[in-house]
């Protein structure tokens, strides 16, 4: 504590400060954004936002990452893909479930075939994705 640190010290500790910069610039970020839901689309409204027009949607991810082996706790993130660009949500979000079907629901229509992971994912979110809900687990 009382000497200079050494160089390898130096990096690593210099590493670590920019690692957590980035992660409180990211949350900071995040607190700052407010997600608009519409009949024209979904936009986010903050520092990085974007607009995404459900007819200009193309694709969507819905991803369950687990914090235990059991999977009993965890969280999901949302990914819609468009003409125009990109937008990524966290279901720490209030109405991400709604998000998530609705953006689902808009892709159906249009005949987008989801993906098995994201279709299951769908199923945990609850009813109202798909008006063939019944076909969820195929395909």
């Amino acid at each position: 504590m009382l000497t200079a640190p050494t160089p390898a010290v130096r990096y690593i500790l210099g590493g670590a400060a920019v690692l957590f910069l980035l992660y409180a610039v990211r949350t900071l970020s995040r607190h700052l954004t407010l997600v608009e839901l519409s009949d024209a689309g979904v936009r986010a409204i903050g520092p990085f936002g974007a607009t995404l027009k459900w007819c200009d949607l193309k694709g969507m991810d819905l991803r369950y990452f687990s914090t235990r082996h059991d999977r009993g706790r965890g969280w999901m993130q949302l990914r819609l893909k468009s003409e125009t660009g990109k937008l990524a949500l966290d279901s720490g979000l209030d109405d991400f479930a709604k998000v998530a079907r609705r953006a689902a629901a808009e892709l159906s229509a249009r005949g987008v075939v989801l993906t098995p992971a994201t279709r299951a994912n769908l199923v945990v979110l609850g009813p109202g994705w798909n008006r063939h809900e019944s076909s969820i687990g195929h395909g």
